[in-house]
């Protein structure tokens, strides 16, 4: 879910869509106003059955970023504003085997530190960090030694700096908090500058 000021997202990972509601629901039952990723309220198709720029497959996070709503579409391979060459891609890493620091491979969270965005690229077991929605490539990445690696734990025993299937993050102050999903363990780390 993202709060933006005056609307609640939501992620309906199942339903294959995204749920707009203008302002806080009240009560249980309240009905959207808004619904991305599907034609209308009542299907559920996956990508609304072909893939394309307003079309969702696995969205599994949400959050507003500098004024835009990004969708962590984890079975498209791609954050709605990043991630694929064009609209009706939807390869992991960009239909290539090593990762870039432009591809995903199934992300699913998404969180912010500051007017920076952080994304879970769970796959390719690492952190990806974004400075700007108007570049499309990562300025920095964690878990990995660099942006054409990818493996669990480097494909080691498990590390303090190394990720396995990195689900969610959130941020308190400073310290990222990382579900690492894979290695059943919550990682805590500082943010650099």
């Amino acid at each position: 879910m993202a709060w933006d000021g005056a609307r609640l997202w939501v992620a309906d990972t199942g339903n294959r869509r995204v749920l707009r509601f203008a302002g806080l629901p009240r009560h249980d039952g309240s009905a959207a106003d808004l619904v991305l990723g599907q034609p209308d309220f009542e299907h559920r198709d996956e990508n609304a059955g072909n893939v394309g720029a307003a079309t969702l497959r696995w969205p599994h996070a949400v959050i507003v970023w500098q004024q835009q709503l990004c969708v962590a579409d984890a079975g498209n391979n791609r954050v709605l504003l990043l991630g694929q060459r064009d609209a009706l891609a939807l390869d992991h890493n960009r239909g290539e085997y090593w990762p870039s620091a432009h591809s995903f491979n199934m992300p699913y969270g998404l969180a912010l530190h500051g007017e920076r965005l952080f994304v879970a690229d769970t796959a390719n077991s690492r952190l990806l960090r974004f400075d700007s929605p108007r570049v499309a490539e990562a300025q920095a990445v964690a878990g990995q030694a660099g942006f054409a690696d990818k493996g669990d734990n480097r494909w080691q025993a498990a590390a303090r700096d190394s990720l396995c299937w990195p689900y969610a993050l959130t941020f308190a102050g400073d310290t990222a908090v990382v579900v690492d999903s894979g290695n059943n363990r919550v990682l805590l780390w500082d943010v650099a500058p």
